[in-house]
């Protein structure tokens, strides 16, 4: 595997492979996401690599990844959809995405469901009917007759409990 320097610069030297300390030639001077020579020894690669200074090159000696090349990747029902610029990609990790419904003309999921955009918390000094509304989203669950028997001070502290318990 071809490897590159990741670093400014690196010098290196061909050695006798007999004994190590003994150069051969001359030294070659790498510039960065330069090609590490074929004649660098093993152990010295993995110093090297370890240290951060080189590391695996990004061209392949049988030539470049091509997109269609790579197989599709098995998807199950619980993944998200995958984005159409990467069909192939790695699907988002759970939570992320799998929440996001998109809504077609008609307003509804692809289930069927009306598509309900999510209700701003209200601030303390805002007003009952706002407090209303909010009880009544499906981020709290209320229903209208619960929200307007209550005072607004009660509604408030009913909100929050009900938040607590999600």
């Amino acid at each position: 595997m071809p490897h590159q320097v990741l670093t400014g610069r690196l010098a290196f030297q061909q050695v006798d492979p007999e004994d190590p300390m003994v150069p051969i030639g001359e030294e070659v001077i790498v510039e960065k996401y330069g090609k590490v020579p074929d004649w660098v020894l093993p152990f010295t690669i993995n110093a090297l690599t370890n240290s951060g200074l080189i590391g695996p090159s990004l061209e392949r000696e049988d030539g470049p990844v091509v997109f269609e090349q790579i197989p599709p990747q098995p998807r199950t029902p619980d993944q998200p959809p995958i984005l159409p610029s990467d069909p192939h990609g790695v699907p988002l990790p759970p939570g992320l995405g799998a929440d996001v419904v998109v809504a077609d003309e008609a307003g509804t999921s692809p289930v069927g469901e009306p598509v309900t955009e999510p209700v701003a918390k209200p601030s303390a000094g805002d007003s009952k009917a706002e407090w209303e509304a909010y009880a009544q989203s499906p981020q709290v669950g209320m229903t209208a007759e619960e929200a307007e028997s209550m005072t607004k001070r009660d509604l408030i502290a009913e909100v929050n409990r009900r938040e607590q318990l999600q």
